[in-house]
């Protein structure tokens, strides 16, 4: 036996340019399970966001109720047709479902706080499923990070300034 120190190596988790690991490997049945949700998910926010388009008049009136202006009904429209899209690029999953999430907390209070108080379990479930997917595709999230992050640095390289030696032959 030799009295030699053994130096034990750990790899560290945020060594991916700042972005930190994703361990996560799901099985077989919770991909299916995780793209049958998208796939409800996406639904429902396009049919929704359908209804805020069109300006469908129940719509319409359960914003007028709420004393929001019309142009939020476009936006919010817009917001959730752009993620019911994006639930179905799988590199964009995860942030469209961050968003979401950031926009189901906004129902939620406005349905809460608004005339229609009783009605607030409906958008808070929805926020539940649509956590619950951010979670899933969090890996999609770091994907993204590193891609832009990379695409950054390497953008740094190509912009170099051409040599204006032969301007000044000019002069």
């Amino acid at each position: 036996m030799t009295d030699e120190a053994v130096e034990i190596e750990f790899p560290n988790p945020t060594d991916n340019n700042g972005c930190p690991k994703v361990r996560y490997l799901p099985t077989s049945t919770t991909r299916v399970v995780m793209w049958i949700v998208q796939v409800v998910v996406a639904l429902d926010f396009g049919s929704s966001s359908a209804f805020k388009l069109l300006s469908e008049q129940t719509t319409v009136e359960g914003f007028r109720a709420t004393g929001f202006p019309d142009w939020s009904r476009y936006a919010i429209g817009a917001c959730e047709l752009a993620g019911a899209v994006a639930m179905f690029v799988p590199i964009l999953t995860g942030l469209a479902a961050v968003c979401l999430v950031a926009l189901m907390i906004g129902a939620t209070a406005a349905t809460a706080l608004g005339e229609q108080a009783s009605a607030w379990p409906v958008p808070a479930v929805t926020l539940v499923v649509v956590a619950a997917l951010a979670w899933w595709r969090r890996d999609s999230l770091s994907r993204l990070y590193r891609r832009v992050i990379h695409r950054q640095i390497d953008g740094l390289h190509s912009f170099s300034r051409p040599s204006r030696r032969g301007d000044a032959a000019e002069d």
